[in-house]
């Protein structure tokens, strides 16, 4: 792996010019810019944090790439990590994907490299693939140990899987056992939508249907019309945003829940709680997840079976 030093010699430029370039300093000469970026990627430069990290006497650090910003259910999770990471003595970097931005992505990556032995990745890869294919790729490229949180990645070495799919076919029996008749799912999810279709030409009691639809929660709101329409007498939402907008509809067309229709959602948002009536939903492991990811960097090693997601029943299905 070539050095900053090789970078100077080959370029003929100084280590301090090269710093400069590889930084994104202004004011240096753009030919000069243009060949030390160019022989950097020939020659698959990665800098030497660790030298850099022992110098300013730090070690234990463990990266935390976040995605899901504006979700209570999985700051709930970054949380708890970063609650767990100090508690064992860790220092936590956090780090954000930056949208259509992979060379800042990538220069974070660079500079975490010898300094954090642990990058733990949440994003909401059911439905970002671009995302997945570039952490992949990095996951190839740098000395980091990755642990892949709540998302498939095929190729990673480190894994904590969640079932959701397992989870939402589970949940769909323990509805028709309670004696519902026509099961309708919004959404289009693939973790959610897997094992709906897997119990739409099973031999259960009860109908199954699907509207396909975006999970925020305009959505549900916007899909009032057709719910209504559909007879069922249970409705099954990608998220609980989703559900709420369906709330919103419900209450100015004076439909109640769950009389005229029951509702579930999933993710367990704090504010399912406190509709009216509150929201049944599919809650995500997040202590167990976390208790995982603290396995993996502590011993190396944890289990591998997929964690079911938990189906609290509030009023909201009430038969």
């Amino acid at each position: 792996m070539i050095t900053l030093k090789q970078l100077a010699e080959l370029s003929g430029t100084s280590i301090r010019t090269v710093r400069r370039v590889l930084d994104n300093y202004p004011h240096v000469n753009s030919e000069k810019r243009k060949l030390i970026l160019d022989l950097a990627k020939k020659y698959n430069y990665v800098p030497n944090m660790a030298a850099r990290s022992l110098r300013l006497q730090k070690k234990n650090f463990v990266g935390i790439l976040f995605s899901a910003f504006d979700k209570n259910a999985s700051l709930h999770k970054l949380n708890l990590l970063n609650e767990a990471l100090i508690n064992n003595g860790f220092y936590p970097l956090l780090g954000k994907i930056a949208e259509n931005n992979q060379l800042e992505c990538e220069k974070m990556f660079a500079n975490w490299a010898g300094i954090a032995e642990f990058v733990v990745v949440f994003i909401q890869a059911d439905h970002d693939f671009t995302q997945k294919e570039f952490l992949s790729s990095m996951h190839r490229k740098y000395p980091l140990k990755f642990i892949f949180a709540d998302c498939d990645m095929h190729d990673a070495e480190y894994i904590v899987a969640v079932d959701r799919a397992g989870s939402v076919e589970q949940m769909v029996h323990q509805i028709a056992e309670m004696g519902f008749k026509h099961f309708l799912y919004c959404g289009k999810l693939p973790s959610r939508k897997q094992g709906i279709e897997k119990l739409m030409h099973s031999r259960l009691p009860m109908q199954i249907s699907m509207i396909e639809s975006n999970y925020e929660f305009e959505n549900g709101e916007l899909l009032g019309d057709s719910i209504a329409s559909s007879n069922a007498d249970v409705v099954f939402f990608d998220t609980d945003r989703m559900a709420a907008g369906f709330y919103s509809y419900a209450q100015k067309h004076r439909i109640k829940i769950p009389e005229d229709i029951a509702v579930v959602g999933l993710d367990n948002e704090i504010y399912g709680s406190y509709l009216n009536p509150p929201l049944s939903t599919l809650s995500h492991p997040s202590e167990e997840l976390i208790q995982r990811i603290m396995d993996i960097i502590l011993k190396g090693k944890c289990a591998v079976d997929p964690l079911p997601l938990k189906f609290i029943v509030r009023e909201s299905l009430q038969k």
